[in-house]
């Protein structure tokens, strides 16, 4: 399950942090806040399986697996990893997660156990390498420590991604064997985000599609045009009276340059020449083309999102985009916002 690639389908968390990009499948991350929101209010904890490379200066981590550590704490509420931890650790490794790397632990304190920052962080550098991850829960927060700088320091974000993994679901339903693996994690948020793209995809192909059909339209109008003026010029009966109908054109143009082509007076067809009338109106054909061609390019660069501005909120955005409140479900599961009131300065709003 090697990565060579970065993940596509992803929802950012927090702020962007250009140093470390942290991935985190959809799996684990439900298995791992579901640890962390369960009302059991024992200490959780466990381990966090995946792949850490560097990608263009960047620490990437890919976490698609995470396996619990049971009797993490000795006799004395100490926290501790024993030999018989690190063998189960390596033994559920083994059996659902093979070719994979320890990339770091998560843990949640109890009430008779809250855990203390300074000492995780000595624990943390104590047992694990150098660039591993410390997710931590305490108080009703969380965030991600990396172990790469001294002292282990917070992570700005990190990344959701949607993809298969059998694995992770075979794990969970280890855990949980009286409930099938499709009903203990929904997939619903991977299923629109596929439908939101495809829904996209299409949208852009049928934009393509008029805006190809409107150029090809434009073209043939400008090549219809240039034709029937060569065939007027190589059929004209005196190149003489061609140039003294040019001047008269030219005369009555000059008469009104700012009125529009709808309002220029047309002088009356026995003191103009045929060939002049028709090349006069060859010339409105074309400039009728260029602003239908101009029209479609257009409607081909309509930007179809929205950047967060501060003091935005998604209910201003959605009055002030649509005029109404009523788009605002559609804008959340477009969006795959759970709470409307979680959005951040910076933060792209795909609109509907």
């Amino acid at each position: 399950m090697e990565r060579t690639k970065l993940p596509k389908n992803i929802r950012q968390i927090g702020d962007k942090d250009y140093m470390y990009r942290i991935y985190i499948e959809d799996y684990v991350y439900t298995f791992i806040k579901r640890l962390m929101n369960n009302n059991d209010l024992t200490a959780k904890a466990g381990i966090l399986l995946g792949q850490y490379t560097k990608v263009d200066d960047a620490h990437c981590y890919f976490i698609y697996g995470a396996v619990t550590v049971n009797e993490l704490w000795s006799e004395l509420g100490e926290l501790q990893f024993s030999e018989a931890i690190w063998e189960e650790v390596q033994e559920n490794q083994q059996k659902y997660f093979p070719k994979t790397e320890i990339c770091g632990w998560f843990l949640r304190g109890s009430e008779e156990y809250s855990p203390d920052l300074i000492l995780l962080k000595q624990m943390h550098r104590k047992l694990f390498h150098r660039e591993s991850l410390l997710y931590v829960s305490k108080g009703g927060e969380s965030g991600i420590l990396v172990g790469g700088m001294e002292p282990p320091t917070e992570v700005k974000g990190y990344y959701i991604y949607y993809e298969k993994n059998p694995q992770m679901q075979q794990y969970m339903s280890s855990q949980n064997p009286e409930k099938k693996v499709e009903n203990y994690v929904k997939d619903e948020a991977a299923h629109n985000f596929r439908q939101v793209m495809q829904e996209k995809k299409v949208h852009m192909q049928r934009q393509q599609q008029i805006f190809w059909k409107k150029a090809i339209l434009a073209a043939a109008i400008v090549l219809f045009i240039i034709g029937m003026r060569i065939w007027m010029n190589l059929n004209r009966p005196d190149q003489s009276d061609g140039v003294e109908a040019g001047a008269e054109v030219t005369q009555f143009d000059t008469v009104s340059p700012s009125s529009s082509v709808s309002s220029v007076s047309v002088p009356a067809t026995e003191n103009v020449p045929a060939s002049s009338q028709e090349s006069s109106i060859a010339d409105v054909l074309q400039a009728s083309a260029q602003k239908e061609a101009a029209a479609a390019i257009s409607v081909q660069s309509q930007d179809i999102k929205y950047i967060v501005k501060p003091g935005d909120t998604l209910i201003g955005i959605c009055v002030n985009k649509y005029g109404t409140t009523q788009m605002l479900p559609k804008l959340c599961e477009l969006n795959h916002i759970s709470n409307a009131n979680e959005i951040f300065v910076g933060q792209e709003i795909d609109l509907p």
